[in-house]
């Protein structure tokens, strides 16, 4: 993937994220502020039980192609009680703050023992994200019965 500062009358396209396709895909890259990308990474995997399938994940990068970050999933203590293979689907890019986007995201619950502190809300959950820092304000709580 390549840029281009367009305010910038000799430059040229600068190139800033690439993946080797093994396993891992770009799949897209869109803006989310004045200085950070978000872009959806997507591979085919095999499940433990052998079944294949695809994980998605997104990322957030500067302009210029440092700082990669991935967009995961507020994790506590815990191991997962599931698989979680959908990374998130962003369903605003425009919130009215810079870098913020509106995302769509399903959460897993975690056990641990020994500890209280474990993930424990499952279903599709909106949360708002803010790209620069990576920090989540959940906007519309995990529902179990909440459909894609």
């Amino acid at each position: 993937m390549k840029v281009l500062d367009l305010t910038d009358p000799n430059a040229g396209p600068l190139p800033i994220a690439a993946v080797d396709g093994n396993p891992d895909r770009l799949n897209w890259c869109r803006w989310s502020g004045v200085r950070r990308l978000i872009c959806e990474l997507y591979a085919a995997v095999r499940l433990d039980n052998g079944d294949v399938s695809y994980v998605s994940r997104l990322v957030a990068m500067d302009a210029d192609g440092k700082r990669i970050q991935t967009i995961r999933l507020p994790q506590r203590n815990g191991q997962t009680l599931g698989y979680t293979l959908f990374g998130g689907a962003v369903l605003d890019w425009n919130t009215g703050e810079d870098g913020h986007v509106l995302m769509v995201r399903r959460y897993v619950p975690e056990f641990s023992t020994g500890t209280r502190l474990v993930q424990s809300e499952e279903g599709l959950a909106v949360d708002d994200i803010n790209s620069i820092s990576l920090g989540t304000n959940t906007i519309l709580k995990a529902r179990k019965d909440a459909q894609e």
